[in-house]
């Protein structure tokens, strides 16, 4: 089944997930999931990137289409799921935000021991939106991103490409279209609450 799957903590993030949801089901989806698990202690934005980091042990769908709660589909997303049908793992879009201003948003010592560990320049890739096939390569990449999302608990795309390093996917590299354009619009957290 075609799904498309929304992590929403807050009031402003679960109207927003509701929107989102909509747009999915209009442009390809077949069914949609918005996560809202509560979790104490945490803050709004921690406790979204945990979930996110959660995706396959919290949804049982084959094909998935994850969106951040403040996008809007608006054109056809078959093609996507077309591409993990075909065999990759993952289809993704490479993040703005390259060579000086990679990881721009990570706090210093987290990016800084990120590359160290890497060993060299990684492509940055934006994974508020992302389709995903299950299988044995995603639900260990998965487990390593929540892995990795747990050494620091703040940002989730340095843990991703830490994740990646850890175990390779077979991943298609979507263009500007699928996250901020013509196909997905994204507003990048213009939402976020604070907490």
């Amino acid at each position: 089944m075609k799904a498309a799957v929304m992590v929403a903590f807050g009031d402003k993030a679960v109207n927003e997930a509701a929107s989102c949801s909509a747009t999915a089901l209009e442009h390809g989806a077949e069914q949609v999931k918005i996560i809202t698990r509560n979790y104490g202690g945490v803050s709004s934005k921690q406790a979204s990137r945990y979930a996110k980091t959660k995706l396959l042990d919290w949804t049982e769908f084959t094909e998935i289409l994850y969106l951040d709660a403040d996008t809007r589909v608006t054109g056809p997303v078959g093609a996507g799921y077309e591409i993990i049908a075909d065999g990759w793992d993952m289809a993704i879009v490479p993040s703005d935000n390259q060579g000086e201003q990679l990881l721009w948003h990570v706090d210093k010592p987290e990016k800084d021991n990120t590359l160290l560990e890497l060993g060299y320049i990684p492509l940055q890739l934006q994974a508020g939106v992302m389709f995903v096939g299950r299988n044995e390569r995603t639900k260990a990449f998965f487990h390593a991103w929540f892995d990795e999302y747990c050494r620091y608990g703040d940002e989730d795309q340095a843990a991703f490409l830490r994740a990646l390093n850890r175990v390779p996917l077979k991943i298609w590299l979507l263009g500007k279209p699928w996250n901020g354009g013509p196909v997905i619009q994204h507003r990048f957290g213009a939402f976020r609450e604070t907490n």
